[in-house]
């Protein structure tokens, strides 16, 4: 025996169920909130991200001093 399943008429759109609208568009739906679900992550890694000023300053000592020493070896900046 099979089962019948009748729909109010306010859920069918254009000779379309909701639902076979609801199956039909659920792939743009699930990449769209897939997207905005990375998008807010990411802002939020931007914005909380550390800043090390003590790092910055040793890795701009580092680099002052490689320039020297290849300097010294006839490179020229």
């Amino acid at each position: 025996m099979g089962c019948l399943v009748l729909l109010p008429e306010e859920l069918v759109f254009n000779g379309d169920s909701l639902l076979s609208l609801s199956i039909k568009f659920l792939p743009i739906t699930v990449l769209v909130l897939f997207a905005l679900y990375s998008l807010t992550v990411i802002g939020y890694r931007v914005f909380t991200f550390n800043d090390c000023r003590e790092d910055a300053d040793a890795l701009k000592l580092e680099i002052e001093a490689a320039k020297q020493s290849l300097s010294a070896k006839g490179y020229k900046f």
